[in-house]
């Protein structure tokens, strides 16, 4: 198996001529960042990783901003499924009052949240009218009170585990979601801290 050192440093080859102007990382882990740090000339610019409400994935933001490498957020909205109503939060009778009271969908609800979390939130989306709605999310703000029930969705586990990959020795992510799985059995399901019953947010989005 290549050492990821080795491939980072062929990388910073095509820095060094002109070829490319910044280079990043995706899906790395703290000490695989701090790896890389020790042993190159050019820092990360960029980290890609799975950041949604239920898993924002704090200790890692911190550190990448301590560092000063930019957090980009793949499977930002958690990867909404009608059919299921996954993730709760979503769908929630929370999410609709906050639907209601910015006039914005759910995801640009959470988009903006996840920006103002410090993170660059990159959803996927095939929906031209969904595409244009996604970008449209710096002409509002979210109140402290609705920043703090977002932030109050219950932790849930890595939807995006890469599991054809387990076995390889820098497999990034921990290798007990078992343990974390058991944990989001044994949470409440979560309503935004609202206490009235669910209901479903008359949207869908692709990611």
């Amino acid at each position: 198996d290549v050492d990821y050192i080795d491939t980072w440093n062929a990388m910073e080859e095509l820095v060094k001529l002109g070829l490319v102007r910044s280079i990043g990382l995706s899906n790395f882990n703290m000490e695989q960042i701090q790896r890389i740090i020790q042993c190159s000339s050019y820092k990360p610019v960029v980290n890609q990783v799975e950041i949604w409400p239920g898993f924002l994935q704090k200790d890692l933001v911190d550190y990448c901003r301590y560092n000063g490498i930019i957090v980009t957020a793949h499977s930002p909205l958690g990867q909404p499924n009608r059919e299921d109503h996954s993730p709760i939060y979503f769908f929630s009778e929370g999410m609709k009052r906050l639907t209601k009271k910015y006039k914005k969908s759910a995801a640009q609800i959470v988009l903006r949240y996840l920006v103002d979390y410090g993170v660059v939130p990159i959803p996927k989306a095939a929906n031209p009218v969904h595409i244009k709605q996604n970008l449209n999310i710096f002409d509002f703000k979210l109140d402290d009170a609705d920043t703090r029930a977002l932030r109050g969705v219950n932790p849930k586990s890595r939807i995006v585990k890469y599991e054809t990959v387990r076995d390889h020795p820098f497999y990034p992510f921990e290798r007990d979601d078992e343990i974390n799985e058991k944990i989001d059995e044994e949470l409440p399901a979560e309503d935004l801290k609202d206490e009235n019953k669910e209901d479903d947010v008359e949207e869908e989005e692709d990611n």
